[in-house]
């Protein structure tokens, strides 16, 4: 299996709720370790790995950012012989809905079943849970998540309860694995924040700390909502923009400038570009703190488990579009400081004379 097919594997294996980060924190840093890679944590156990940023580059940072966490819900007491849970992050409607399977979390080595019964006849921003084996629990709060599949990738789809966002996460962590070796010396900082479901909470953190030097372009790695002009199966998407915010031309212009290159080396390469206004993602935490911002996102189905028909299913992305999207991003590493002459720039510098003629 390609490598960062993978890391994404393993991730998957890892429950991942927003607060509950704990687990696939230990993973990533397990991994960062084994490829020798920095790391540190800030205060708000945000994960800040970096290659390359011990030296006096005169080329400026670039940050990969990406979230640990995915909608889902943590038990947070009894009730009688059954569970009160409370839902974090954007869960579908229906993922309320008598019925809904679930597994909870005590450790990381066991899963008890259990379903919704309903709302909580006392607290209705909260909902009953059953397990289907009786089970007692006495520490609160508890992670719940979907009972989906952690990982499967069959004819060309991969399929995960959680790749919003553990593809950007698998992605950083790759790229930063290839770039380790690497003779250049381009400052790189991978990024892996907490409680993005729940207002981006981790990165504005981050981003007001003032903790990634304010020179650093960042880019946001999500799986987003598919949508017209960010289709799954026709590559990764150089994203412009999200709901709230138009990102950086300057920062753009380095994952443009890899794309062309993609398409010198292979004229199959697919990529794609898009305003994804479907939701809001963690450049908008940086740019509202005076950073430079760009995304790229991987087109997803079923995003946040809202399926058709109203059920909870998979999450779904296409093989081709996360194995180029992370080609896209390591490129992107060697064209920090050349972003300035695309294809499309040079265009507009290079006017035929005989157009010029035509208006004297």
């Amino acid at each position: 299996m390609e490598q960062s097919l993978e890391i994404l594997s393993q991730l998957g294996a890892i429950p991942a709720v927003s607060f509950h980060e704990n687990w696939m924190s230990e993973k990533i840093c397990s991994l960062l370790d084994e490829s020798n890679i920095n790391w540190g944590k800030d205060n708000y156990n945000n994960i800040i790995a970096s290659v390359n940023t011990d030296h006096n580059s005169s080329n400026r940072p670039i940050g990969f950012i990406a979230h640990m966490d995915h909608p889902g819900f943590e038990i947070i007491g009894n009730s009688n012989e059954n569970l009160i849970a409370k839902p974090l992050g954007g869960i579908p409607p229906y993922g309320r809905n008598s019925g809904v399977k679930l597994e909870i979390v005590p450790d990381l080595h066991t899963r008890h079943k259990a379903h919704i019964i309903g709302p909580n006849p006392e607290d209705e921003s909260t909902l009953i849970v059953s397990t289907e084996q009786p089970v007692t629990l006495n520490t609160f709060p508890i992670p719940a998540v979907f009972d989906l599949v952690d990982f499967d990738l069959t004819s060309h789809i991969i399929s995960m309860r959680a790749l919003d966002d553990l593809a950007g996460c698998a992605a950083t962590i790759s790229l930063l694995q290839k770039r380790i070796s690497s003779e250049d010396k381009q400052p790189i900082y991978g990024i892996f924040t907490c409680a993005e479901e729940v207002g981006l909470v981790g990165a504005r953190l981050l981003a007001s700390s003032g903790v990634i030097p304010k020179s650093t372009f960042i880019v946001s790695i999500e799986a987003s909502r598919n949508l017209p002009g960010a289709e799954i199966g026709k590559g990764p998407v150089i994203r412009v923009g999200d709901a709230g915010t138009t990102f950086d031309n300057e920062a753009e212009s380095i994952l443009v400038k890899a794309k062309e290159s993609l398409l010198e080396e292979n004229s199959n390469f697919m990529c794609q570009r898009q305003l994804m206004s479907g939701g809001v993602c963690e450049a908008s935490a940086f740019w509202s703190e005076g950073y430079q911002t760009t995304g790229m996102a991987f087109p997803l189905g079923n995003y946040h488990n809202g399926g058709d028909d109203d059920r909870i299913l998979a999450e779904y992305i296409h093989e081709l579009d996360f194995i180029n999207g992370v080609a896209l991003l390591e490129k992107a590493t060697y064209y920090v400081n050349d972003s300035s002459t695309t294809r499309f720039q040079n265009r507009f510098k290079d006017l035929p004379e005989s157009l010029v003629n035509r208006l004297k």
